[in-house]
């Protein structure tokens, strides 16, 4: 079994073991993970390598833990991609950037990048290019 995986199951069985009467907060932590599972495994079927896919999966799991409202986890759970605004990136507070690699490497398979997100996907490419060999 893939190894990022392993880490939402174990992610949801230690969600289920703890000893809170709150059914409302298992269940945005399970609506958390159940969704996330459905992200990773499709960027898998992309093809990405499973150390990528371990580290955004780790993060978005911690994020999710941290979470107090449903509203949250969405946001947690979109795609890392930062907004571009008169020359400056803009990331959100759940923004993971080994994410937002694999995001510029599927963008750039469909359309050529302009000046300011190739220079972007190359920044990230040198800092975490130990994922993608």
């Amino acid at each position: 079994m893939k190894e990022w995986k392993i880490v939402i199951f174990d992610a949801i069985k230690n969600t289920a073991l703890k000893n809170e009467d709150i059914v409302a907060e298992r269940n945005r932590i399970y609506y958390g993970f159940k969704n996330l599972y459905k992200i990773i495994e499709e960027y898998e079927n992309m093809g990405f390598k499973d150390e990528l896919l371990l580290a955004v999966t780790k993060k978005k799991i911690e994020f999710i833990n941290n979470a107090k409202f449903k509203i949250e986890i969405k946001q947690i759970l979109k795609p890392s991609v930062p907004k571009y605004n008169f020359g400056n990136f803009i990331f959100s507070k759940y923004h993971i950037e080994e994410e937002e690699l694999l995001l510029w490497s599927v963008m750039s398979l469909k359309a050529p990048l302009n000046d300011e997100g190739f220079k972007r996907y190359f920044e990230l490419f040198e800092k975490y290019n130990f994922y993608l060999y």
